[in-house]
């Protein structure tokens, strides 16, 4: 009787064990698997400044341009009243079936003014000043480079119905701008733009604010037959970040629709390291529209041509 009471301590200690031991196997694998959750979160989560892409130093798809959505800090900015009937100016502007007035486009001779790197069809040919400069240097690094001085300016600032009643640049619209310029190779037996040595303009203006405002493959967003001797000015910020992400002037309006004051497009230029917010603000029904700028950075307003304003940061403080 002995032997089977020690015999069936024993079983029943054996059982405790055993019980034991599952329920020690238990907890483990649910601390492990617990564990692998949350390390799987770990690894999945994102610190958010981690994730901000600089485009400066990116060149990938557009559809991840619109990922490059940052909070900044706008403690310092007020709230400002722009009016509706300057959609169609600004550095920006999509010129369609209204122009910019012509007295707010800061106009003045080319002639005037040009170096002697490239020539005129005429003396009387306006521009945007600033984009004069530009064009200035655009010319005078071409000649550096190539050693060619056969590029003229064969068009500038035109007014609106000048253009659609001239079939030879009917299309041409953006030279309503006031900071588009057509450039043409004189004499013709020289070369053509968009070719040879001519072909540098398309690849480097970006680097003097200007774009190729016709790009061959962007015939759909643009509506215009592809032309390579139409520069649009827009400033090096924005020239900088269409020529990165291969942007006709279209796409990048649409583009920045997706920006805000509070959640910009932060844009670092290379060449001077000064980072840029860019939003986007719709326009208000009625005279005016209520926009939120800076109080001590510059920056710059432009209407997008239809329906909104794009304010560019420069987020420096101003002293």
């Amino acid at each position: 009787m002995a032997k089977n009471n020690m015999e069936n301590g024993y079983k029943y200690m054996y059982f405790i064990t055993a019980a034991v031991c599952i329920i020690i196997a238990a907890v483990i694998a649910v601390v492990l698997v617990f564990s692998d959750l949350h390390a799987d979160e770990g690894e999945k989560s994102v610190n958010f400044s981690d994730s901000i892409t600089d485009v400066s130093s990116d060149t990938s798809s557009r559809a991840s341009a619109v990922n490059n959505v940052v909070s900044v800090d706008v403690s310092d900015y007020v709230e400002q009243t722009v009016q509706n009937d300057t959609l169609a100016e600004g550095i920006l502007a999509v010129i369609s079936t209204t122009a910019p007035q012509k007295q707010n486009l800061d106009l003045t001779d080319i002639y005037s003014h040009k170096v002697k790197a490239y020539g005129l069809s005429s003396v009387d040919l306006y521009l945007n000043a600033e984009a004069i400069d530009a064009l200035n240097r655009m010319m005078q690094a071409f000649r550096d480079e190539q050693g060619l001085t056969n590029v003229i300016v064969n068009y500038a600032y035109t007014d609106l119905e000048q253009i659609k009643s001239r079939k030879t640049i009917a299309s041409l619209l953006d030279l309503a701008s006031g900071r588009s310029v057509r450039l043409i190779v004189y004499p013709p037996e020289e070369g053509t733009m968009g070719t040879g040595k001519h072909a540098w303009f398309a690849e480097n203006c970006h680097k003097y604010g200007f774009i190729l405002r016709y790009p061959a493959d962007k015939d759909e967003k643009t509506g215009v037959e592809a032309n390579a001797t139409v520069f649009r000015y827009v400033g090096t910020v924005h020239a900088g970040y269409m020529k990165q992400n291969n942007l006709c002037l279209e796409e990048y309006i649409e583009l920045l629709k997706n920006y805000t004051y509070q959640n910009p497009l932060i844009y670092t230029e290379k060449d001077t390291g000064i980072q840029y917010s860019i939003y986007y603000q719709k326009a208000d029904v009625g005279d005016t529209t209520k926009i939120f700028v800076p109080q001590d950075r510059s920056y710059d307003v432009s209407g997008n041509g239809f329906d909104g304003f794009i304010v560019t940061v420069a987020n420096v403080i101003s002293k």
